[in-house]
């Protein structure tokens, strides 16, 4: 069924029926995702009101999204085994679920469709050496920006990768000029067309420290937390003293890792903690479903580092007992499988109660 915003959105969707600008109009309800208006704009003429098209077709969208992960990776690196578990991974992620349940959250699913599209097209100038790609590169990462403006974060992500095969500071920076104009504005145009627009309000809000670092190392925590199970009584200690200390343990990690790993592992690892900050500053306080949402875009980073660690147990014995390793490689992928089944399932449930809670 419906949650929290979606029957708003859909109302917008009715209006641009008949008025195709009304997409990028600031005097919608909830105005300034004009990628995910235009998506709304087309799925609306196939669904109408009925939620159920709308889900399905997020699925699918969740489904490509984790080819495209898996694609991404290994693009960028990594091995093609350690893609396909990364990607497989992703796709059955419990700690996101929301972007996955929540109809108004297709927003996140299409961010990175498009973000991911832009590094893609990036890594490729840097390989060829051609600018061409680069500025392809910029009015894609423009359309993720219009989906969700935290994913502007890519332009820099794009600078490390630069910086990753040892190019020259300014040589770097220059290669990513197109992405660092169309990020800074599409934002730009968003903050002040769309002054309105909830994302805006997060961005433009002062909040305290303590709320800051709490908010990060509570979305790092949920990461680990979450991943592929979920135990029921953590929504019943929202900013709990032990999980903000799993999220500063984790954190401290993941710097650690950064310093001596080299890539691909290195990129994900700082991907991980790039995708949490643009929502550090988000009201999360009160939220029983907490930060699901807002984990989308890190959980990629953390799916990776989950898949290098379970292919590490294949390349870390003796080559005689190779097999051995890859069947107790399969059989921790697919316990964890299990898990993630079992606890989609109860995040299923959530959905329900949050739905009919919407509802009353």
């Amino acid at each position: 069924l419906f949650h929290t915003h979606d029957q708003e959105y859909l109302q917008d969707a009715a209006v641009s029926q008949g008025d195709f600008w009304f997409v990028v109009s600031p005097e919608r309800i909830y105005p300034g995702r004009p990628t995910f208006n235009l998506y709304l704009w087309a799925a609306y003429k196939l669904f109408k009101e009925d939620p159920a098209g709308y889900h399905l077709l997020q699925v699918w969208l969740h489904f490509l999204a984790s080819l495209l992960v898996a694609f991404t990776f290994r693009r960028l690196g990594a091995t093609f085994e350690l893609s396909l578990i990364g990607g497989l991974l992703f796709l059955m992620n419990v700690a996101h679920f929301r972007a996955v349940h929540w109809i108004s959250a297709t927003s996140y699913i299409l961010a990175l469709v498009f973000g991911l599209g832009a590094v893609l097209l990036y890594h490729r100038g840097l390989e060829a050496d051609r600018r061409v790609w680069t500025l392809a590169a910029a009015p894609v990462l423009a359309a993720a920006v219009c989906a969700h403006p935290s994913v502007a974060i890519v332009a820099l992500l794009c600078l490390f990768l630069a910086l990753q095969r040892r190019l020259p500071v300014w040589s770097a920076v220059y290669t990513c000029l197109p992405l660092f104009a169309a990020a800074f504005i599409s934002g730009v145009v968003l903050t002040v067309v769309y002054s309105a627009a909830p994302q805006v309000e997060a961005i433009v809000r002062a909040p305290e420290l303590l709320d800051v670092i709490r908010n990060l190392f509570w979305m790092l925590g949920r990461l680990i937390t979450t991943a592929h199970w979920l135990p029921e009584f953590l929504f019943l200690q929202a900013h709990a003293g032990w999980e903000l200390t799993v999220g500063l343990i984790f954190s401290t990690a993941l710097v650690f890792m950064a310093t001596r790993c080299g890539t691909p592992l290195r990129f994900w690892l700082i991907w991980s903690i790039a995708f949490a900050l643009p929502f550090v500053t988000s009201r999360m306080e009160g939220n029983a479903s907490g930060p699901s949402r807002y984990l989308y875009f890190s959980s990629l980073g953390t799916t990776f580092i989950l898949a290098w660690m379970l292919q590490s147990l294949v390349f870390r014995v003796p080559k005689r007992r190779v097999f051995a390793a890859r069947v107790l490689l399969t059989s921790v992928l697919a316990v964890i499988l299990l898990s993630s089944i079992l606890g989609l399932s109860k995040s299923e449930a959530l959905s329900f109660y949050h739905s009919g809670r919407s509802y009353i």
